[in-house]
């Protein structure tokens, strides 16, 4: 565990200082990946106020609508090159649900050896949560579950924000998760809409059950009106992760519905250098760290900028200009 934080923290370091001489690295990374990011489904069961899924221009996006598992292997074959393990964790959905994806199980057993993250609606059938539980007893892998659940009952549940979905499904199946090893990662997440009476109820209902809440702000940190209402114009993003849609394309963010900061592809792609440090991703992400508002879908968006998160480093960049 020890050992674990120290590299951590090394990684951290390499990540700022990467940020931080940019311009002389050319958006060169010499980090490694917190975690790769993979959408393993582009569709969902799910109408949701404000998700693109539902909507034409995002489905006219993507050609594949389910990632497969010869996919997911091509990738590991990328990050497992030369006999050294590039990145330990992997995110395996984005904007879609992911059991809607028939070889998602499939995905998880290649993936065994790595920790995972993910988040569902529940909106599932029971065989497949039965399958998610017996999984997790096996390998043990599964570091954070995230339920989307946005209601405290079935009124809550259908008149806020979730839309289409079954309450009492999502109650049996959370039943299932709250009898075994896997509520132990397990988070039922709430978009805050600022109603502080909800808010409580429904973290009074993740407590009976004996969850741990994920609470997120309700478009915080993105709006859809088309103006550019942030006026923070870096973001790093792209040096924390990799982010591969559905058509195994590099997308240097997951907030991309419409694939704007489409780098590359995975099967372009013949090393390890080349998925995390290919020249488009580069050219990229040293855009990006200048001023991300040159892209229409980053003007909506506040941004991840890793610099003022330190003060220690951010005192010394503030030098380094001045010198």
């Amino acid at each position: 565990m020890l050992l674990r934080r120290i590299k951590a923290r090394l990684n951290t370091l390499l990540m700022k200082l990467s940020i931080i001489c940019a311009p002389i690295l050319r958006g060169k990374a010499f980090n490694r990946p917190i975690a790769i990011l993979i959408e393993t489904s582009a569709v969902c069961n799910l109408h949701c106020r404000g998700c693109p899924v539902p909507h034409r221009y995002f489905q006219k996006s993507r050609k594949s609508k389910f990632i497969k598992p010869k996919d997911v292997q091509k990738i590991l074959s990328l990050v497992e090159i030369d006999g050294k393990r590039h990145c330990d964790t992997f995110v395996v959905n984005n904007f879609g649900e992911p059991f809607l994806n028939l070889d998602f199980l499939s995905i998880l057993d290649i993936l065994s050896s790595y920790f995972i993250i993910f988040s569902t609606n529940l909106n599932v059938r029971s065989e497949h949560i039965d399958s998610l539980i017996a999984y997790h007893e096996k390998y043990r892998n599964i570091s954070e579950l995230i339920v989307s659940m946005d209601g405290y009952d079935q009124g809550s549940y259908e008149n806020f924000y979730r839309i289409g979905g079954s309450w009492d499904k999502i109650i049996n199946n959370i039943q299932k998760i709250e009898r075994t090893a896997l509520r132990e990662v397990t988070q039922l997440q709430l978009l805050d809409n600022g109603d502080q009476e909800f808010r409580e109820r429904f973290i009074a209902f993740a407590k009976e059950h004996r969850f741990a809440t994920r609470i997120k702000p309700l478009d915080a940190s993105f709006k859809k009106d088309g103006t550019a209402l942030y006026t923070t114009n870096k973001c790093h993003f792209s040096y924390q992760g990799i982010y591969i849609d559905s058509d195994c394309n590099i997308v240097s963010c997951c907030a991309d519905p419409m694939m704007e900061l489409k780098n590359a592809n995975v099967y372009n792609c013949q090393s390890w250098s080349e998925l995390w440090n290919g020249e488009a991703i580069k050219k990229r992400r040293l855009a990006l760290s200048k001023n991300k508002n040159l892209f229409d879908v980053c003007r909506q968006c506040q941004g991840l900028n890793l610099i003022t998160s330190n003060k220690w480093l951010t005192a010394k960049l503030q030098k380094m200009r001045e010198a």
